[in-house]
């Protein structure tokens, strides 16, 4: 990770998660890490508490834009970015 992907919270670990559940849940993606992240709020887990929610936003950044502006983009980052200047 370099310093403009630590100072925009990329975090690769949170891409992959948020990238597998869309996988495999298609448009349910961020109802199923919501899930999680509810899930560990009963827990009392914050630190996975905060993971889960960073990896909804991160779901919310890929299934923001179509996929045929989004063609070709590797993380949340670019993607935050294209939506950023498609405003």
């Amino acid at each position: 990770m370099n310093v403009s992907d630590a100072a925009s919270g990329f975090d690769p670990e949170v891409d992959f998660i948020a990238r597998a559940i869309i996988a495999q849940h298609g448009d349910g993606a961020a109802r199923a890490a919501v899930d999680h992240l509810n899930a560990m709020i009963d827990q009392g887990d914050f630190h996975s508490r905060d993971m889960w929610a960073r990896v909804v936003h991160a779901i919310h950044d890929h299934q923001r834009l179509r996929p045929a502006v989004a063609r070709g983009v590797t993380c949340a980052r670019e993607l935050t970015q294209l939506a950023a200047m498609a405003r």
